[in-house]
């Protein structure tokens, strides 16, 4: 009885261990796709997705939702359980508020009708569009 006790052991040891190390896999790249997802807005291309949602979502994320909310994300004490996911949540919002204003611009650069859909050129939305548009409306 003490081969089976060991076995036992070391199976249910070696079980946790796997079990664990699949966890810490699995959580790393949840926190990865959730920074890809908040990237959406951002591609290059036509984009159903943020056609689709980007306006409802920007107004429940900057207008429904209380401005201390998000600064909680900032605080260290922060006790929203999963962080990174609100962080991409955030993300996202601002991203399809960047995607908006490349395609503003980009309709009034050529010419285009306000809703005429924009096909945002091969690289994407600069992450940085927004401070580029404050520069050239000071220039």
């Amino acid at each position: 009885w003490i081969q089976q006790g060991v076995s036992f052991l070391f199976e249910a040891s070696f079980g946790a261990w796997a079990g664990y190390r699949g966890y810490n896999m699995i959580s790393s790249q949840n926190s990865n796709s959730y920074d890809e997802i908040a990237k959406i807005p951002l591609c290059a291309g036509k984009s159903i997705v943020s056609e689709k949602i980007c306006s409802e979502w920007v107004d429940l994320v900057h207008n429904e939702m209380s401005k201390d909310f998000w600064k909680n994300l900032d605080e260290e004490d922060c006790r929203l359980k999963d962080k990174g996911r609100w962080k991409a949540v955030l993300g996202f919002a601002d991203n399809c508020i960047k995607r908006k204003a490349f395609e503003d611009s980009y309709r009034k650069q050529h010419g285009m009708k306000s809703d005429d859909p924009v096909d945002v050129p091969k690289g994407g939305v600069p992450t940085d569009i927004l401070q580029m548009l404050r520069k050239q409306r000071s220039s």
